[in-house]
């Protein structure tokens, strides 16, 4: 995950500034370089530490890529059908709102954001939380906060 290029689109810097800012604000200045998407971030660790300390920004950019891109896909592996269908509304939304078959389990969601933090290095505890944030973020941008 550190040291690839990856390409940034919109949904993914407007999620991941929500979380950053409302959360994490000392990681505000990250946010900087990549306020206008799409735009290739060189995601690295920083120097000297070791990722489980690393910022929880790169991390949570790099998830929320693998999401985004899985999003496109007419099946996410591990989400029920009305979950990948919530996470296809929020990052590939249509030029006209389609409602889903069935309100997801955001929990789904959740479950399925921590496992990718936690595999790109993120503490699970951490992980829980930022998921939980990040899906939050996900929801109001859906329309479906509450």
């Amino acid at each position: 995950m550190f040291g690839r290029r990856l390409e940034l689109d919109a949904t993914v810097v407007a999620i991941a500034t929500d979380v950053v800012t409302e959360n994490y604000p000392d990681e505000i200045g990250m946010l900087a370089e990549i306020r206008t998407p799409p735009r290739a971030y060189r995601l690295r660790a920083p120097v000297g530490m070791g990722v489980e300390l690393a910022a929880v920004t790169p991390v949570l950019l790099s998830a929320l890529t693998f999401v985004a891109g899985a999003a496109a896909t007419p099946l996410i592996e591990g989400l029920s059908t009305a979950a990948g269908e919530r996470l296809a509304r929020v990052f590939r939304p249509a030029p006209e709102p389609v409602p889903a078959t069935a309100e997801p389990d955001w929990s789904e969601i959740i479950a399925l954001l921590a496992a990718l933090l936690i595999e790109r290095g993120m503490r699970p505890d951490l992980a829980g939380q930022v998921a939980a944030q990040a899906v939050e973020a996900m929801r109001r941008r859906d329309g479906q906060a509450g």
